[in-house]
């Protein structure tokens, strides 16, 4: 098992090859067509301010973003300059369904998406097509990890990303585009410190720069260096009718690296990441760490006028959940690698016809570092395999935008293949628009779960239906409203009983609940609002009615609260959020965000714990070309009503626990760019 060595042979061959035909011109321009169905030109979108927002396929042709056939989410850097945000985590929460809950045991944090807990494998998090979500358990914790300097746009999808992407993108997709060359951009640094409860509550550091050579090679170097304290209170609770006190002073903070490297020639693009990140928990089960050396290479051939070629290929080489506790290590600590090789073809045969096809593969290995380590194999190691066929057919017209797909996935732990199909219905009428969407997805058993499983693991599976209608006017305002409802069977869980740890397939969960939101953008003033709701699909009442719900029989009870079957642990139904920016001179500009959480009810191990309504406001000042020109000074007040802001848990357990966020934060961020 590779220890950070070195990559494989193959990989420099693969590079070797794509780098040779695309240096003698055999790599060009993608063809001049619209994908429109498929997730990874979903995730292409480009936002430009007042203008019609657009889907891109790189060439002269553009999908409009309101005719795309998915629910989407798109942050552009000037949407964030725009934003009164710390990090990536609180910028996501400005978005509607998107949400954050406590992982059990660890005091680690994970994404929700429409009120379903997605922390293994729901949402994958991709950075320039790099996915991030470590191999062995398929998680991404969200923390102070991304500098927001480096961001040039982010693209969610608050829906099935299955067909595209696998059994890492069952709920939804992010993926974070860095800054490029073609953003303009040089050399930039940024340096960010604040204080909360008396002490140092973050202390972050950003370098990036980006050239182009002989005007043909492209080259983009970025690091970061990050300390965040989540908290520095003394929480007082009372649990089974003893009172308690949980410190979260140095206990409750992490600390993060990030190293990235792109190039780009022509149609070759090739990236390099070391990620490094560390969390420290009141639990104090030996402070989790994670370490990965990330590689991506992929280049497109033109083959006649209607026809191109896409290979790539992806290795993650990690250490995931390893401690450094010793005699937790022991058990726990692992290497994991995952070699993935794609083949997209994309055909146009008609301006009013376009499709892909293409062939997924990828292969894992976990090997435990000690020989306490063990498998239900009975041994230290554990290789698992995936294979898989997909398609996706658009046709366009007068009529609107008719779309099919599908795919078809052979996981090595599941006894049969899965088969995920997907409908959508998109069109434009005038300022108006309208999309009707059915989709299957799936998750992977994650190579750690099937692993330690004593039986064989089945993906576990989703079916959503989403409706959207929406307004645009003058290229200044837009408003939109969507209906969702979501079932989700063979739920992989872990139990414990007598005294033995094991994964299963058992239970059924869901969410239905409507989506809201307003923007505005014009001139110096921009503002942005969205309401998310949501009721789990146990009750029959509410929007379960309309769509699906959840037989009784095939209950998850234990994550529901128990005096409300239409609310799930940790999350609330309804959720307001409000940003506005607003620039009174060319250089001087004032940012305010608010997000609001309705009630909810946390467990904090076997007791339950009722949340009032929180309201988090933040306020920011921003100054460019401070005495010196590309020097910009900000300062904000974060948490400005002094909330007692939680993290709420999503389940119960011996050793649940809710965190805390900071309370009122003062921060104050340098940033230089040449």
């Amino acid at each position: 098992m590779p220890k950070f060595a070195c990559m494989p042979k193959n990989l420099f061959l693969f590079a070797f090859l794509l780098f040779f035909t695309s240096y003698f011109g055999l790599a060009q321009d993608t063809l001049p067509t619209v994908l429109q169905p498929d997730v990874k030109e979903l995730l292409e979108a480009k936002v430009e301010v007042n203008q019609e927002e657009v889907i891109s396929t790189g060439s002269s042709k553009e999908t409009l973003l309101r005719e795309a056939a998915g629910i989407m989410s798109v942050i552009n850097a000037e949407t964030i300059r725009n934003l009164a945000v710390r990090d990536l985590r609180e910028l996501l929460q400005t978005v509607a369904g998107f949400d954050f809950g406590t992982e059990p045991s660890e005091g680690t944090i994970s994404g929700i998406m429409r009120g379903n807990g997605a922390a293994s494998g729901g949402i994958l998090l991709m950075i320039d097509d790099i996915m991030m979500n470590e191999v062995a358990y398929n998680t991404y914790l969200f923390a102070n990890r991304i500098s927001l300097d480096h961001i040039e746009r982010i693209e969610i999808i608050r829906g099935a990303g299955s067909v595209r992407y696998g059994g890492s993108a069952a709920l939804g997709v992010i993926n974070v585009i860095t800054k490029k060359y073609e953003q303009g951009i040089g050399t930039t640094a940024s340096v960010q410190s604040g204080v909360s409860e008396g002490a140092l509550s973050r202390s972050n550091f950003y370098f990036s720069t980006a050239q182009r050579y002989n005007n043909k090679v492209e080259i983009s170097l970025a690091a970061s260096r990050g300390y965040n304290r989540q908290s520095n209170s003394i929480d007082k609770l009372t649990i089974g009718g003893i009172d308690r006190t949980i410190s979260y002073r140095d206990s409750a903070m992490n600390t993060s690296t990030n190293i990235s490297l792109g190039l780009k020639y022509n149609a070759l693009k090739i990236n390099i990441m070391y990620d490094e990140f560390e969390n420290k928990t009141y639990y104090g089960d030996g402070n989790p760490y994670f370490k990965g050396v990330f590689a991506t290479i992929e280049n497109t051939f033109q083959l006649g006028k209607k026809l191109t070629f896409t290979p790539s290929y992806a290795l993650r080489v990690q250490e995931p959940w390893n401690y450094n506790n010793i005699a937790i290590g022991a058990y726990y600590n692992i290497y994991a690698v995952r070699h993935t090789a794609n083949a997209i073809f994309r055909y146009a045969p008609h301006p009013h016809f376009n499709m892909i096809a293409g062939l997924s593969f990828f292969g894992d290995d976990l090997q435990g570092k000690s020989s306490l380590l063990v498998f239900s194999n009975g041994t230290g190691r554990a290789n698992l395999n995936d294979i898989a066929l997909l398609s996706e057919l658009v046709y366009n017209s007068k009529y609107g935008n008719l779309i099919v797909g599908a795919r078809l996935d052979k996981y090595s732990s599941a006894t049969s293949p899965v088969f995920i199909p997907r409908f959508a219905y998109t069109k434009i009428f005038g300022n108006f628009h309208a999309k009707a969407l059915y989709s299957f997805a799936f998750r992977n058993p994650s190579p750690a779960e099937a692993g330690y499983a004593t039986k064989a693991l089945e993906p576990q599976k989703s079916q959503s239906a989403e409706v959207e209608v929406g307004y645009k006017w003058k290229d200044r305002l837009t408003l939109t409203a969507n209906l969702f409802n979501i079932i989700i069977s063979d739920i992989i869980v872990f139990t414990f009983d007598n005294q033995q740890s094991d994964y299963k397939n058992q239970g059924s969960t869901g969410t239905n609940g409507v989506e809201l939101e307003l923007k505005y953008q014009h001139k110096k003033l921009f503002f942005r609002g969205n309401y998310a709701y949501y009721a789990t699909n146990y009750s029959q009442a509410g929007l379960a009615n309309l769509f699906f719900g959840v037989p009784l029989a095939e209950q998850t009870k234990e994550i529901i609260v128990p005096t409300n079957d239409q609310q799930f642990l940790g999350f609330p139904n309804h959720k307001v959020t409000a940003q506005i920016g607003y620039r009174w001179t060319n250089n001087f500009s004032t940012q305010g965000t608010a997000i609001v959480h309705g009630t909810r009810t946390t467990a904090s191990q076997y007791e339950f714990l009722e949340l009032p309504t929180t309201t988090v406001l933040n306020l920011n000042l921003s100054y460019r070309n401070f005495f010196i020109k590309g020097l910009t000074v900000e300062a904000g007040v974060y948490n400005l009503l002094d909330q007692r802001s939680i993290v709420a848990a999503y389940s119960t357990g011996d050793e649940t626990y809710y965190v805390l966020d900071p309370k009122r934060e003062f921060i104050m961020k340098l940033r230089y760019g040449l």
